[in-house]
């Protein structure tokens, strides 16, 4: 009878330490997603705080510039996006992170490289602000939108397609990089991606203070049931080969997706590729806390690889 005991007490506490925290994780990851504003980010005593005004000021430029809301289906998931449109045959599919606002994260981008011949196309990935779909799996399935973003480009008279992503949305993009060849895709800039979706949950779980170990297995074989996707698929794999050129952004002191991570994808590509250390940048800020020099290295490795 003690051993009964100890059993449903084991058991007990096996649920209230780690599948209780298990289905809020799973909440927390796979719901749809909306943008968090900038406006309700409390950037005080934060890296972002000494960007705030800049970024704002960016975010103000790009809503001038006149843009066409576009739509594309995948996997029977309407997809929206805003196409930035000069009749350039050179554009950038801008890929968004986890929660992530297209303005937010790439305006600064679209600022400085729209005047120079580089249209722009932000896009909502599946689940996320107008895009249709009910889930998040973190860039896995989400890298199923890609091609049909790059197919309507092309439709464009697009000839020279470049995606660029900042978190998710680079591990999105690395997790489709086998997807395309040179041609298709004439370069991705990835920039602070994560290695796999079940680190970087695994971290979100240790920064709150939650049992990584007991829960992420849980979470995963829920992701494997729900929507067939196991949250270890590594953007190495991939990457291992693509034949499509790759500049890669990390800063040193990244709180959110670790330095490592960018070192493991680097390592990884198979292609010719680059990297730089965006120093100061913190966690998707490369190009903004980069300044000219890496808008410079950006912008070169854009005009190297178009045809």
């Amino acid at each position: 009878m003690v051993f009964v005991y100890i059993a449903a007490a084991l058991a007990a506490l096996y649920l209230i330490f780690a599948v209780g925290p298990a289905i809020v994780a799973c909440r927390v990851a796979f719901g749809r997603k909306q943008s968090v504003p900038l406006e309700a980010i409390d950037t005080s005593g934060t890296y972002y705080d000494a960007y705030t005004d800049t970024v704002k000021k960016n975010m103000a430029d790009l809503a001038s510039i006149p843009s066409q809301s576009v739509t594309v289906t995948a996997d029977g998931i309407t997809l929206h996006g805003d196409l930035y449109d000069r009749g350039n045959d050179t554009a950038v599919i801008f890929v968004h992170g986890y929660r992530g606002d297209p303005a937010l994260n790439f305006c600064t981008q679209i600022k400085y490289l729209y005047p120079k011949g580089v249209d722009a196309l932000t896009v909502h990935l599946r689940g996320h602000m107008d895009s249709g779909g009910d889930t998040c799996t973190l860039g896995i399935l989400e890298s199923r939108d890609l091609p049909v973003w790059v197919e309507y480009l092309k439709n464009k008279g697009k000839n020279n397609i470049f995606i660029y992503g900042v978190s998710m949305g680079a591990y999105t993009a690395a997790y489709a990089a086998d997807k395309f060849d040179a041609t298709a895709v004439r370069g991705m800039i990835i920039d602070c991606g994560y290695v796999s979706p079940y680190l970087q949950v695994g971290r979100d779980c240790k920064r709150r203070h939650l049992p990584a170990p007991l829960i992420m297995p849980i979470v995963n074989l829920y992701a494997k049931c729900r929507f067939g996707v196991d949250l270890r698929q590594s953007a190495e794999e991939p990457l291992s080969k693509t034949a499509v050129p790759m500049l890669f952004l990390h800063d040193r002191g990244d709180p959110t997706v670790p330095f490592e991570d960018g070192e493991r994808n680097f390592a990884a590509c198979a292609s010719e590729k680059q990297f730089i250390e965006a120093d100061k940048a913190q966690h998707t800020l490369s190009f903004l806390a980069g300044g000219e020099e890496v808008r410079q290295k950006v912008l070169a490795f854009i005009n190297d690889h178009k045809e």
